[in-house]
C-alpha cells in the first residue's frame, strides 16, 4: 500500500490486515519499523491489534515527528512469530499537495457531498492524490507539486556546481520521486560529500543545479562513484489553480463509481459518438497542452 502525507500534519495512522489465504485472519503480535530514505530507523513497534480471526486489524501510529518534512520512508510489517513474508509499505510526505482532504470532501453534486466520509477515508483520497500527482509528472515531465527526492551525483570532474542528474533512490536502492526531479528544485534538505555534510549555508541552488561555494564536489571514481548526495524538495509551491481543478477532476472521475462500463471505449448518444478515455476531457487537454517539448 502506499501513502501519502502533508509535512507537518498528522499523526497518520497506517493500517493493515493479514490475508495468507485470501481471508482475513489473525497474524499474532506484529511489529513496525520505519526506515527513512538513508535507511536510519524513524520509528518502531508494536503494532495495535484489534478483534480476533476474520476481524483481525493492525494499525500503527506516525508521530509528527515521522512526518515533519518531505521524505519517503518504507513501513515493514513483520510477524513475530514468523511464517509470513513481512509487508512493506511506502510513505511520501510532500510538501504540499495537489489538493487536500478537504478540497476533496467540498466536491458536491445536486447539493450532496460527492466523496462521503462514510464511504472514502482520508487515507483512500490521500492514496489518489499520490497517484494523480505522480500520473501528472509522467504526463507532463515535471511536479505539480512540492515532492521529495534523493538523488546520487557523480561528476566528471571536480567543479564548483553539479546538474541534478544521477539515480534518485533510497539508500536500499529503491527508486524515489519521477521524472521531474531534474527541473524544479524548491529548497536543499541536505547534501553530503562522501560522507561529510556541506553546511548549508555554502549551498546556492538555481532551477536544474546546486553550487557549493566553500569547496568543489569531487569526480565520481571507481571506489565511490556517486560521492556527492542530495536531499530535496522540488516541483511547484504553491500549487497552480489549473492542475489543482484537474486533479480534483480526476480524484471524481477516478473514485466516483459509473454506470458506464469500465471495459467501454465509446459512448453513442444524441450528440454523436465519442471516444473514452480514462481522463475527463478537460484534463486531457491540459495534459496535452503542458506535455514535454517533442512529446506527440
Amino acid at each position: 500500500m502506499r501513502l501519502n502525507a502533508l509535512a507537518g500534519t498528522g499523526p497518520l495512522t497506517a493500517t493493515k490486515i493479514y490475508q495468507p489465504n485470501g481471508t482475513q485472519d489473525d497474524a499474532g503480535d506484529v511489529t513496525v519499523s520505519v526506515l527513512d530514505p538513508n535507511a536510519v530507523v524513524a520509528s518502531s513497534g508494536a503494532a495495535t491489534k484489534t478483534g480476533s480471526g476474520a476481524t483481525t486489524a493492525y494499525s500503527y501510529i506516525l508521530s509528527l515527528a515521522v512526518l515533519a518534512q518531505p521524505t519517503s520512508d518504507r513501513i515493514t510489517w513483520t510477524r513475530t512469530a514468523g511464517g509470513i513474508i513481512p509487508v512493506v509499505d511506502t510513505l511520501e510526505v510532500s510538501e504540499n499537495g495537489l489538493f487536500t482532504e478537504d478540497d476533496a470532501r467540498s466536491l458536491t453534486s445536486s447539493g450532496s457531498q460527492v466523496l462521503p466520509d462514510a464511504d472514502y477515508s482520508d487515507a483512500v483520497i490521500a492514496s489518489a492524490r499520490l497517484a494523480i500527482g505522480e500520473m501528472f509528472e509522467d504526463r507532463t515531465g515535471r511536479s505539480w507539486y512540492a515532492r521529495y527526492c534523493r538523488r546520487e551525483i557523480m561528476p566528471v570532474h571536480a567543479t564548483k556546481y553539479v546538474r541534478l542528474t544521477g539515480p534518485c533512490r533510497r539508500s536500499d536502492g529503491y527508486p524515489v520521486a519521477g521524472p521531474g526531479a531534474g527541473q524544479d528544485l524548491i529548497r536543499i534538505l541536505g547534501c553530503t560529500v562522501n560522507g561529510d555534510t556541506v553546511p548549508a549555508d555554502e549551498l546556492y541552488w538555481d532551477d536544474g543545479g546546486v553550487f557549493w561555494s566553500g569547496g568543489y564536489f569531487p569526480a565520481g571514481s571507481a571506489t565511490a562513484p556517486f560521492p556527492v548526495l542530495l536531499e530535496y524538495v522540488y516541483g511547484m509551491d504553491p500549487v497552480p489553480w489549473e492542475a489543482r481543478d484537474m486533479a480534483l477532476r480526476m480524484l471524481r472521475a477516478n473514485l466516483v463509481p459509473s454506470d458506464i462500463s469500465s471495459y467501454a471505449t465509446s459512448l453513442s448518444s444524441e450528440d454523436g459518438t465519442f471516444r473514452i478515455t480514462s481522463f475527463p476531457r478537460q484534463v486531457e487537454e491540459w495534459l496535452r497542452f503542458h506535455r514535454p517539448a517533442g512529446v506527440a
